[in-house]
């Protein structure tokens, strides 16, 4: 049976009872991935996108995509410095919190239109950080990992937030199938996306795993319609 404990440490008392030991097996679980129905497509795509573009033909076609829908396409590259080309090609250093926040500020003065979404690809990355390499993957983390973050807070920052649609893409991040082995270099992304409507609220965000070498036409209507799909959970692969 089970008795009262103390709760104070001058409240003296003694218990007894039994221990059992504990499984190993009791303390892990293991994901398990399940089919499930494409959703109702209900959102427009006409509206203020920014793409982080990873400079992949994924990128290129789903900036094709978005815009013969009516979407305008704002593209954000990694470098060294801040740039703004004027015509919605932006180059920004992933460290750099302030570039983040220039960013939003200046795409939104651009036409005075609010951003409907962000399509974050800088975790759209088909090769694997070289094993036993700190500097590839410290490279990697800095790019994926740390751009998210720096753009969430920059998001808080701003005020636009409410309704407003992230879609973070990786490849490879989830071992789906039965003999598959998740990236350890690209999985926190993921685990930042999940959060990341908890510290937001009204960011609705979704995480999308892409599995290696598919079509590139094929994924950039996959992410369409993940950024249309209203309902459902915050991960998914495909």
């Amino acid at each position: 049976g089970s008795v009262p404990l103390p709760t104070y440490p001058f409240e003296h008392g003694s218990s007894s009872g039994s221990s059992k030991p504990v499984l190993l097996e009791q303390l892990l679980y293991q994901v398990a991935w399940e089919p499930c129905q494409t959703e109702p497509l209900n959102e427009p795509l006409a509206g203020n996108w920014i793409i982080f573009d990873d400079e992949s033909p994924l990128s290129v076609e789903l900036r094709k995509q978005l815009e013969s829908v009516g979407g305008r396409c704002n593209t954000v590259t990694a470098g060294g410095q801040w740039s703004n080309s004027g015509d919605g090609q932006f180059q920004i250093n992933p460290t750099d919190p302030e570039h983040y926040d220039r960013l939003l500020r200046s795409i939104r003065s651009a036409d005075g239109a609010p951003i409907t979404g962000v399509v974050h690809l800088w975790g759209n990355l088909n090769e694997r950080a070289e094993p036993g390499s700190l500097n590839s993957l410290d490279d990697t983390l800095q790019t994926s990992l740390g751009s998210l973050f720096h753009l969430a807070q920059a998001l808080g920052r701003s005020r636009q937030v409410e309704d407003r649609r992230l879609l973070v893409v990786t490849r490879g991040a989830q071992a789906v199938s039965l003999g598959e082995g998740p990236r350890a270099e690209i999985a926190p992304l993921v685990s930042l996306a999940q959060t990341l409507p908890q510290e937001l609220k009204g960011l609705r965000v979704r995480a999308v795993d892409l599995e290696p070498n598919a079509e590139t036409s094929a994924e950039a209507k996959v992410l369409r319609d993940e950024l249309q799909t209203t309902t459902g959970d915050v991960e998914v692969a495909w």
